[in-house]
């Protein structure tokens, strides 16, 4: 897989997951969510690209919410201290990115 075949899975899983958490409603819905922001994640991570990285955190928020909803918010926790530092490297007023 190029590159850019990467960081396009990247961006698909991301968009996929938040198709998908918008609809979970089981354990296993929010597992496929999970899965699919890690991906993203994973694939983006190591991109300059400032919507690259603010991708990656909203990635580590949403899996740090899920943490959250199964009683690890130490580990949640974590997730939105390593976030924070891709908003960082992002700006300040950077904008999240949604779904269109």
């Amino acid at each position: 897989m190029t590159k850019e075949e990467e960081l396009k899975e990247g961006v698909r899983a991301f968009h996929e997951a938040l198709q998908s958490d918008k609809l979970a409603s089981t354990r296993e819905d929010l597992v496929y969510v999970e899965e699919s922001y890690w991906i993203a994640y994973n694939r983006l991570k190591d991109s300059p690209i400032e919507e690259h990285r603010l991708i990656c955190a909203q990635c580590l928020e949403a899996v740090a919410h899920i943490l959250d909803m199964e009683g690890r918010i130490h580990a949640g926790d974590d997730l939105r201290q390593q976030a924070q530092a891709f908003r960082k490297h992002a700006g300040p007023d950077t904008p999240l990115v949604h779904e269109e």
